[in-house]
């Protein structure tokens, strides 16, 4: 509950105005973190299963030594790794599992 942390009540709108708020204050940071690793020489791909409100959600990461993008999906494969955008413009060395998904691109 919203209440818990500092006792105070806090409305629905608050909280949707807070995160709305953030994601525009982190937009500009984030699309420079994304560019960063498609420039990359070398980074890493992988990703891993969470439940999300019951249900499977996959949190793929591509990752270098000192940057980190993360986005979760509701599938494992190619369909999600077209939707973050990443992998089709990255052209550097990709470490990843083997799996057929990344396989696709021409990294």
């Amino acid at each position: 509950m919203p209440n818990e942390l500092a006792g105070l009540g806090i409305s629905p709108g608050t909280l949707q105005r807070a995160v709305q708020v953030t994601a525009t204050c982190l937009e500009a940071p984030v699309n420079a973190i994304r560019d960063a690793l498609v420039a990359a020489p070398v980074a890493h791909a992988d990703e891993t299963g969470r439940r999300v409100n019951s249900n499977l959600y996959w949190l793929h990461i591509l990752s270098t030594d000192r940057l980190t993008a993360c986005f979760p999906h509701p599938k494992r494969g190619a369909e999600a790794l077209d939707a973050s955008g990443l992998l089709a413009p990255f052209a550097g060395v990709l470490v990843h599992d083997h799996g057929s998904a990344c396989q696709r691109y021409p990294c």
